[in-house]
């Protein structure tokens, strides 16, 4: 009987041990489950998700960008991952690149130089400001709009050393006047005038603008309460809104084209030029 006994035991014991090797082989149904994410749908989703992002982030500048009203050019919209240089590419998914969003990189404090593509045609107000370190900008050769303040409080606009006659250029774009200024010859060569470029210039008198600028931006001479004659050339065919606001003693517009040439510049009828002001047809400059 006893040895009836110590069979069976040995009998429990192989069952017993049987029974834990087939659990260790085979855990339970809870402790099968693995992580959220990690079964094979979820991580091709994963990495689907990600190759889509990364199309919409390239890898040589990691910019952001939306596609615009018109379906057939894009804005940069910011910083990305970008550190300390960026370059804004001329297309993005087959299509130009235009516009550089308003505050797009304001106050990037690591930025320290741009090079905007050539497509670009529009910087927005504020884009770059309060970037303190940047100093080395390249803008297109074309570039028509530059907004108010797109530059402002950068380490290129503080640096003396990149005003002329207190005035201060961006490759052939007039950036800023000197408050201080009575009057203002502008370079020939320039292409355009940034918005707000005169902007509360209190002292200013006169502007002569040369016949290579085709373009004024909006609220360029805004509150010049002393500005009284602008020579303006039949070179410009746009403006932008009310360049003219607040400019109480202009007296003298000096055109050197034709009154219907006047009438054809885009936004001339939302210049807030004073009724009070003569504008001179015609003008021949000396």
């Amino acid at each position: 009987m006893s040895n009836i006994l110590k069979i069976s035991a040995v009998i429990l014991c192989l069952v017993i041990m049987l029974m834990l090797l087939i659990a260790c082989a085979n855990p339970t149904e809870t402790n099968q489950t693995p992580p959220v994410g990690n079964t094979g749908t979820e991580v091709e989703t994963e990495v689907e998700t990600e190759a889509e992002t990364m199309a919409l982030m390239p890898s040589t500048d990691g910019l952001a960008f939306e596609i615009n009203s018109d379906g057939v050019s894009y804005t940069c919209l910011g910083i990305g991952v970008c550190t300390e240089n960026v370059i804004i590419i001329d297309t993005y998914e087959g299509l130009p690149v235009t516009h550089i969003a308003q505050e797009a990189f304001a106050n990037h404090k690591a930025l320290t130089g741009v090079t905007i593509g050539e497509s670009v045609k529009d910087i927005g107000n504020s884009a770059f400001r309060g970037c303190l370190r940047l100093s080395d900008i390249s803008l297109p050769e074309n570039i028509i709009k530059i907004g108010m303040e797109a530059f402002q409080d950068t380490k290129y606009f503080k640096s003396a050393s990149n005003w002329n006659n207190k005035s201060l250029y961006m490759n052939r774009c007039f950036i800023r006047e000197n408050q201080s200024s009575q009057q203002c010859f502008i370079l020939d060569g320039t292409l355009t005038i940034a918005t707000a470029a005169f902007a509360q210039c209190q002292n200013l008198e006169s502007v002569t603008i040369p016949s290579s600028v085709t373009f004024i931006g909006g609220f360029a001479f805004m509150d010049c309460r002393n500005l009284k004659s602008v020579t303006i050339p039949n070179s410009i065919t746009s403006m932008g809104e009310a360049p003219f606001l607040l400019c109480l003693d202009l007296t003298d517009i000096y055109f050197t084209g034709t009154e219907e040439e006047w009438n054809a510049i885009n936004g001339i009828t939302q210049a807030n030029i004073p009724q009070t002001t003569t504008i001179h047809y015609n003008y021949q400059p000396e």
